[in-house]
């Protein structure tokens, strides 16, 4: 999940440092390839592109640490980062420039990761291509704030341009999520998740404790106070972070109807890494927005 949203402090900071590690099943890499093909399906493709060189030019909202930004730069795109959190993006810059530069093509451009809320962005001009992942959208819980995201993807999208991102579908978030208890125990962190779904309010609220390893300890100290080595097999503290993580669902109609006024079309809905139709048991949906040549 991409946390993000109108309202949203920086109270993500402490998922920053682990945060690629509690998503290991997301791969960006296939989500590129799938994002990439639906883009030189429908979109601009890589044909005069608003980046450098006429590359095509994407912006991602909500890009976390910024590892699908990554992957497309290694497809030819100019990428723009947009985010809340000063940690993920600070994550994001370290992991660009200590992992992904060194092996990426020499004409692969850095990725421009920028600190804005992702419901009031502003960029310096028009992109070829605006993607939102991971239920990103999901946690702009106040409709009003989500149709202002929508108009303004609008007014910087290039005609012909698409808006891709996906939605957890209600399934989701009421079957999967549900009222459960969630439990993840790593060496780096340990995570208890408490989730509640209010199906009134198409609402899903996670309560989060997490303990985080504190990693820029050089020395630990033992009961009497004694300074003791931190490669030693003295265990490492933790730190203790607690968050309120809050989703909304929202249906194929909803979406329809905040784009009805605005110069964008719905061109698809699909099931997740496929071109079937989007289906009710799937647990995220795919949409495919293209900004009209014509208002």
């Amino acid at each position: 999940m991409m946390m993000e949203g109108s309202g949203l402090s920086c109270s993500y900071n402490p998922l920053a440092s682990v945060y690629d590690l509690i998503q290991k099943e997301y791969q960006p890499e296939r989500w590129a390839d799938y994002i990439a093909a639906i883009n030189q399906r429908f979109g601009r493709g890589h044909t005069d592109g608003d980046g450098q060189d006429g590359k095509p030019l994407m912006a991602d909202l909500g890009c976390g640490t910024g590892r699908f930004c990554m992957a497309m730069a290694e497809r030819g795109y100019d990428t723009i980062g947009i985010d809340l959190s000063p940690a993920m993006l600070e994550k994001a810059q370290q992991t660009w420039l200590t992992e992904k530069k060194p092996v990426c093509p020499s004409d692969c451009a850095d990725p421009l990761f920028i600190r804005q809320d992702i419901t009031r962005f502003e960029l310096f001009g028009t992109v070829d291509l605006m993607v939102s992942l991971l239920d990103t959208l999901n946690h702009i819980t106040y409709k009003p704030d989500l149709k202002r995201l929508f108009r303004l993807s609008a007014n910087y999208l290039n005609p012909g341009g698409l808006f891709i991102f996906d939605l957890a579908t209600e399934h989701h978030l009421h079957r999967v999520l549900g009222n459960q208890v969630f439990y993840d125990d790593q060496q780096s962190y340990t995570l208890l998740w408490q989730n509640t779904y209010l199906k009134h309010r198409k609402v899903s609220i996670s309560d989060l404790v997490l303990f985080t390893a504190d990693q820029e300890m050089e020395t630990y100290r033992d009961q009497k106070g004694t300074p003791v080595p931190a490669d030693s097999d003295t265990p490492p503290r933790y730190t203790r972070h607690e968050l309120q993580i809050i989703e909304r669902y929202y249906s194929r109609q909803d979406i329809e109807t905040i784009i009805e006024p605005l110069p964008l079309t719905l061109i698809a809905c699909y099931n997740p890494f496929s071109t079937k139709k989007a289906e009710k048991n799937a647990q995220r949906h795919f949409y495919v927005l293209q900004r009209l040549t014509s208002e």
